[in-house]
């Protein structure tokens, strides 16, 4: 089972993969390309290096659960993907 992770909508926050052991001693992570379910969370921008791959997400609809999917690929012709899912809720 994949993650599950929480925010609120008014959070601006970071989430990565370590991809390092997906990957062979002398391959690299390419491009990504970084996708969410439904509409409301934002992708506020993304990075990879070393193998971690990571997403910086921002607003989403409380009460909703979104996908969040990041297809990579890889120095030796690889594509892989990882997601997890985030709920969004508001503060109590």
């Amino acid at each position: 089972m994949k993650s599950l992770f929480s925010k609120t909508p008014a959070e601006r926050l970071d989430y990565e993969f370590d991809c390092s052991d997906s990957l062979e001693a002398d391959e690299d992570i390419l491009t990504t390309s970084w996708s969410t379910s439904g509409t409301g969370l934002v992708i506020d921008g993304h990075t990879f290096a070393a193998g971690i791959l990571k997403v910086w997400l921002k607003d989403g609809i409380d009460g909703v659960k979104y996908l969040v999917r990041c297809i990579y690929t890889t120095s030796n012709g690889r594509t892989m993907e990882d997601w997890f899912y985030l709920s969004v809720n508001s503060a109590a």
